[in-house]
């Protein structure tokens, strides 16, 4: 349940529009450069256009991730088969792409997005012991 609470809290950290920043060079006259620094949220496909799969790749996963645990209280866990795996990898891939993501934006918003993503991966450290 908590994992959950703190799944949609990252969803909802990252609808905002102030998650991932892309850098781009240009001249403005004949020896001047500007740089223009616009920001994103995870799910928006113009730094995915440009080649930063990271953010969208984050963004899904953490969305299925929420989606499973959702399903699973909604339906009861002995009804959904196969799902106790698919929550932990995912969280996995959307912290990892998070990670990626900081190291290539730095911005403080994707900072606490992939703490958070950290966070909730050390949540389920149990359940990847118990099936060892």
């Amino acid at each position: 349940m908590i994992s959950l609470i703190l799944l949609l809290a990252v969803i909802v950290l990252q609808a905002i529009p102030y998650g991932v920043s892309s850098q781009y060079l240009y001249f403005t006259g004949e020896k001047y450069l500007s740089l223009n620094l616009p920001k994103y949220s995870y799910f928006d496909l113009h730094p995915f256009l440009h080649g930063n799969f990271a953010p969208l790749i984050s963004a899904i996963a953490c969305t299925a991730a929420a989606s499973i645990l959702l399903l699973t209280l909604y339906r009861g866990e002995e009804k959904v088969n196969n799902c106790h795996l698919a929550v932990p990898i995912s969280v996995l891939l959307s912290a990892g792409a998070s990670a990626i993501t900081l190291l290539i934006c730095k911005t403080p918003l994707s900072a606490v997005i992939t703490g958070v993503l950290t966070v909730i991966l050390m949540l389920h450290l149990p359940f990847w012991k118990n099936r060892a």
